[in-house]
């Protein structure tokens, strides 16, 4: 920096855009909070778990009966508090593990309670 007596800065140097863009970057002044808003939603939103009648296993056991590798099948499950859908390529039934392959994702059976075939 210059110094003038008259004025008492004249001009700075420039700070390197490499030192610039630091000053840009988010701040989180408390560190995990943005982590614990969103689990503290996810548990807020998570559902019970329903469990199926002996009808609805059955017809679910049919539809797995009926399916060959490669068809592509959605797949509702419970996992984690709520209910999502895996979509992909039938790979088969892991009767070790009681679980349906779905693109190389193991679900298991018990979690599962609509699968579909889709249009691929």
């Amino acid at each position: 920096m210059e110094y003038d007596s008259s004025k008492r800065v004249v001009a700075r140097r420039r700070m390197p855009m490499s030192e610039r863009a630091k000053i840009f970057m988010p701040f989180d002044a408390l560190k995990g909070y943005r982590e614990a808003l969103r689990e503290r939603e996810r548990q807020a939103l998570a559902v019970e778990r329903r469990e199926l009648t002996e009808e609805q296993r059955e017809l679910l056991s049919a539809e797995v009966a009926a399916l060959e590798r490669g068809d592509e099948i959605e797949v509702t499950h419970f996992e984690g508090g709520h209910y999502e859908v895996c979509r992909g390529a039938f790979g088969g039934i892991d009767e070790g593990l009681g679980a349906i392959i779905v693109d190389g994702r193991r679900v298991e059976m018990a979690d599962v309670v609509a699968i579909a075939r889709t249009e691929g």
